[in-house]
């Protein structure tokens, strides 16, 4: 396997267990300074960025930072943060636990925020401190435990997976003659299972019989064994909890089984990555895939941020740690200027705690894809169910956040 696909396995492994920022800003009792009241004790904000710049994750890690070195460059390009200008810094900890904990130790000593561990494993390695010391994150809570484990400090640079099942339905609902699916995923990833779960769960509540579920290997050369088993069940549809990788060869299989109607596979975003199409090609056409960005939404802040990272990566597009890190930078800045933050060490203690109330139930937030809200920490943002139409996605609907998100 080359470096590159090395770096693709792992990047979607990881999205995989990422699946396996706020008291009430709409209420009248919330002090809200405007930025001009604002009057900041620093020269220049710097927020820290923990994520992950050499190692496995290494191709999510340097998308995340590239996000929020975006943010910043807008921010200042526009005036900063209630006037002073913010400063991305980057911090390594290769994918592994112990060195988050060892660099959120020394990170929570003098910054009021920080943003990152990516990941939910490492996001609840470092919970401990985060509560110790009080320090309010925007890091990999993407999962009920995670947030658990860091509440009420953490906040999810991303949707949590079960809040999908919104995305789930849609396609069923556009898809009517779907009444039985079987599941696809590999057991071993905890993500993945969260994610199976929760999908079942919602197919059950609409009255669609599981008609059987698959179990894969991440990362297993043949899929034609696990193929025949779906096959085998007489289910109208299929639904996969895969890599991009994983997912290309089970869709090989099936077509090559006679599962040639795209419209009855739905994936699950793990399976977005750059080399989705290129893997894909033939095999694609009509599919599905949830995911928590679409490539034509309309947002000027979308199109300006797409426009920006293809010409400095060569026509490759953001993935979903960019945008994440991006919409993160902006809710420090917007919380900095409606409670008129000044970064005076002194006042450090009381502006954490300011911070962590504003982000943590915060109901509208300025996001690349549009607002979104947080509840109890849990990111709440439009899912985007995309078809593949002449080897591209295109966006089938829009699908609202959840009414009652994850815990």
């Amino acid at each position: 396997m080359r470096k590159n696909d090395r770096a693709r396995t792992g990047l979607q492994v990881a999205i995989i267990c990422l699946f396996s920022l706020s008291v009430l800003i709409c209420s009248s009792s919330t002090p809200v300074a405007s930025a001009a009241e604002t009057k900041a004790a620093v020269k220049e904000w710097e927020i820290p960025v923990l994520t992950v710049l050499s190692g496995q994750l290494v191709y999510a890690g340097v998308s995340a930072g590239w996000g929020a070195d975006y943010a910043a460059r807008m921010i200042n390009q526009a005036g900063g943060i209630a006037g002073v200008p913010v400063k991305i810094t980057k911090y390594d900890y290769a994918y592994e636990n112990a060195k988050a904990v060892a660099i959120m130790a020394q990170l929570v000593q003098n910054n009021l925020v920080v943003l990152g561990p990516m990941d939910s494993s490492a996001a609840m390695a470092v919970a401990s401190i985060i509560k110790e010391s009080g320090v309010p994150t925007i890091s990999g809570a993407m999962t009920p435990d995670a947030r658990k484990s860091q509440r009420p400090w953490g906040m999810s640079w991303l949707q949590d997976g079960a809040d999908a099942n919104v995305a789930v339905n849609k396609w069923l609902s556009l898809n009517k003659d779907i009444k039985s699916v079987v599941i696809i995923y590999p057991p071993a990833n905890p993500g993945s299972v969260y994610q199976a779960v929760a999908a079942e769960a919602e197919m059950t509540r609409m009255g669609i019989k599981i008609a059987g579920k698959i179990e894969t290997v991440t990362g297993q050369i043949d899929m034609r064994p696990q193929a025949a088993r779906a096959l085998s069940l007489k289910a109208d549809g299929y639904y996969t909890a895969l890599t991009a990788d994983d997912h290309v060869k089970m869709l090989k299989a099936l077509n090559a089984g006679g599962m040639k109607d795209g419209r009855r596979i739905l994936a699950a975003f793990s399976a977005n990555s750059p080399a989705l199409f290129d893997l894909g090609k033939g095999y694609l056409e009509g599919t599905y895939l949830w995911d928590t960005m679409s490539l034509d939404n309309s947002s000027p802040e979308w199109r300006a941020l797409l426009k920006a990272y293809q010409e400095e990566h060569n026509g490759a597009n953001p993935i979903a740690p960019t945008i994440g890190f991006y919409d993160a930078v902006y809710a420090v800045k917007t919380a900095i200027e409606s409670l008129g933050i000044t970064g005076d060490p002194v006042k450090r203690t009381a502006e954490r705690q300011k911070i962590k109330d504003f982000l943590y139930n915060n109901q509208h937030l300025p996001g690349a894809m549009g607002p979104y809200r947080y509840v109890n920490g849990n990111k709440v943002a439009s899912f985007f169910l995309l078809q593949v139409k002449d080897n591209k996605f295109l966006t089938a609907a829009v699908v609202p956040g959840p009414a009652t998100p994850a815990p």
